[in-house]
């Protein structure tokens, strides 16, 4: 299935009404290559984020991540989407791309909270949508995405270390590869460091050690794809690089406690 990307590449932010017009078929289960975060002023209907499905709630907010698989069901709800690439983050230092990795997609803030970051919402769409907007009212958008983000990883409690760059890099060579490398060296090789050196980092910072975020990883990708229901179990094992659909299979078991046909049963359930 072919992921969706902004728009327009050559702009790195967009701000639009939750009903707006969409380029794509949004009403079938798609993946993005960009952030999206979906303010929820007037709910009703819901949304499917992975394997999650949400309830949109007045007052809600939600991250979706590059990759993750998403339908959204928009007849009733009100609200606005911010979207924007991984290539924003070069104008908002210090804040990088892995701290919006939240490992739940709905934060939940005040009431409060929610209209004074919708005002700011509302301040930066104006701003983006003028045609012939000046470079430094491009950059006072990107200041008012600055101060939603932060506001909205201050509220998840996101902790962060000084050691939390070479984590984060690791990250974005996981979602990048894991198709292809499952060996915890490989990842240490592309980050020119030794494994153990690897293994502190991660360790660290999510708790976690490189191979189990990796059989998280693949866990991940192998419901996204029986989402989209694109593939076959046995496709699904090959898509992933494993030796054959009997690997594949005692994989799945291992890490889930299911069969790939159980895990996928469940999964078309949520649908």
């Amino acid at each position: 299935m072919k992921i969706v990307s902004l728009e327009h590449p050559s702009k790195l932010l967009f701000v639009e009404a939750l009903d707006y017009k969409n380029p794509y078929d949004f009403t079938q289960i798609h993946k993005h290559d960009y952030f999206e975060i979906i303010f929820v002023e007037k709910g009703g209907g819901s949304q499917l984020i992975d394997d999650q499905r949400f309830t949109l709630e007045d007052l809600s907010v939600f991250i979706i991540q590059p990759g993750q698989v998403h339908l959204l069901n928009r007849e009733v709800a009100e609200g606005k989407i911010i979207q924007f690439g991984k290539d924003i983050f070069a104008h908002m230092f210090p804040l990088e791309f892995h701290h919006l990795l939240f490992k739940q997609p709905r934060v939940q803030i005040s009431e409060a909270d929610f209209f004074h970051l919708y005002s700011l919402i509302e301040h930066m769409g104006t701003v983006i949508k003028q045609e012939e907007a000046s470079g430094l009212a491009i950059f006072k958008s990107y200041s008012y995405l600055q101060i939603i983000l932060i506001h909205l990883i201050e509220k998840h409690s996101v902790t962060q270390t000084k050691n939390s760059k070479l984590a984060a890099r690791f990250l974005e060579l996981l979602s990048l590869h894991i198709k292809d490398k499952r060996n915890v060296v490989d990842y240490a090789n592309m980050l020119y460091v030794s494994v153990d050196t690897l293994n502190c980092h991660c360790k660290l910072n999510f708790g976690k050690t490189p191979l189990s975020l990796i059989n998280e990883e693949v866990v991940k990708e192998t419901k996204r794809l029986m989402l989209l229901g694109t593939h076959s179990i046995v496709e699904i094992a090959y898509e992933l690089n494993f030796n054959s659909p009997s690997n594949f299979s005692s994989f799945i078991k291992k890490n889930t406690g299911k069969t790939p046909k159980q895990l996928n049963v469940d999964i078309k359930n949520i649908i």
